[in-house]
């Protein structure tokens, strides 16, 4: 309600995140900081955003970082203690390019303290991918 109050929104929906239905305009930009800690699998997600981009859009989002090491690790995503989704670089790169995007821009980075501890993850920038 203090959201919609605020005028500020050209649209505003309540929805669950991996059940969105966008059917507006093209974006040129969606953002997704800090969103994919509370998602495991990418799929369906980048689907959606990668039909709501426009032919030069672009999709910024932040993931934690799952080591090759840990539980699960490669090309995938797991849980963590922290209640808290993590997503390997392989695994991110791999749910673009199904979905007809490609990674414009990547930096490894301390994406948030938890308990005063780094926590690491990757910030992405990805566009569609260019048609030959």
């Amino acid at each position: 309600r203090k959201a919609r109050a605020k005028g500020v929104y050209d649209r505003l929906v309540k929805a669950d995140l991996q059940d969105l239905v966008y059917a507006g305009p093209k974006a040129d930009l969606v953002v997704a900081a800090d969103v994919f800690i509370y998602v495991g699998a990418l799929e369906g997600i980048v689907r959606t955003v990668a039909g709501m981009l426009a032919e030069d859009g672009l999709f910024a989002f932040s993931v934690e970082t799952l080591a090759d090491t840990e539980p699960a690790g490669g090309d995938s995503f797991a849980l963590r203690p922290s209640r808290r989704y993590a997503h390997s670089e392989a695994y991110v790169g791999i749910v673009l390019a199904a979905n007809g995007l490609s990674v414009r821009w990547l930096q490894r980075t301390v994406i948030r303290h938890d308990r005063r501890e780094p926590i690491d993850g990757l910030a992405v920038v990805a566009g569609k991918s260019p048609t030959l």
